[in-house]
């Protein structure tokens, strides 16, 4: 269930103290029945909302992930809070930023993944990694609002217009030839060795977002960006 967009509205973490699935007899608010392996099991419901940046927040983002001269202000962004599947399958609650525009479209597309157990390493803030993008990708960090160049040039990233997202970065490397970034992550160059967390065209996460008019980085034809969606494709 996607809470409204706008307005706060605080996570229920207590929905998420008992075991992500149990025998399903009675969905409800809190949960809904699935096909599993037998019995049908109850999954907890996705929860997410999306709110105007608050004081204590900007106080972590400004002159960090969020600089003067950025090509978006603090007005034009946005915090989510959304429910995802960590890397054991368990649930858990992240944040992201984004531009206010794709707040709506950005909790849709998650909850797709959220709903098809598709897993989300961790989902920080990437001011949590000093907006290093590195050190987030290293750490399978998903994020999104990052106001940055793209490397090797002068041009903003479209992680800066807060319009671009990196889903489990270390599972997803960006790849050209034989350079891979993150270095660290050579093994997942290898994309006929799927796994779990492993965007494909055919993914959960892929389709939720071109679905919804979304580029993925893995249809670039010079480099492939596995981890990278983006509302302008680049």
């Amino acid at each position: 269930m996607r809470l409204a967009f706008g307005l706060l509205i605080a996570v229920n973490t207590s929905a998420y103290a008992s075991p992500p699935e149990t025998a399903c007899t009675t969905p409800n608010e809190q949960c809904y029945c699935a096909e599993g392996d037998a019995p049908q099991t109850c999954f907890v419901r996705f929860k997410g909302s999306a709110s105007i940046i608050p004081d204590d927040v900007w106080e972590n983002i400004n002159g960090v992930s969020w600089k003067p001269g950025c090509p978006v202000g603090r007005e034009g962004l946005r915090l989510l809070s959304m429910s995802h599947w960590d890397a054991n399958l368990q649930p858990a609650t992240g944040e992201m930023v984004v531009a206010a525009q794709h707040a709506e479209v950005v909790l849709a597309a998650f909850e797709d993944l959220y709903n098809a157990r598709f897993p989300i390493a961790q989902m920080k803030r990437v001011d949590a990694f000093e907006a290093n993008d590195n050190q987030s990708m290293v750490a399978n960090n998903t994020s999104a609002f990052n106001c940055r160049r793209i490397s090797g040039t002068q041009r903003w990233s479209q992680h800066a217009y807060g319009g671009a997202i990196d889903i489990n970065p270390f599972w997803n490397p960006w790849v050209q030839n034989e350079r891979v970034d993150p270095k660290q992550a050579k093994a997942f160059a290898d994309r006929k060795n799927l796994r779990p967390g492993m965007l494909t065209e055919d993914s959960a996460a892929v389709t939720a977002f071109t679905s919804r008019g979304w580029g993925w980085g893995g249809h670039w034809q010079r480099s492939k960006d596995y981890q990278h969606v983006s509302a302008t494709g680049e």
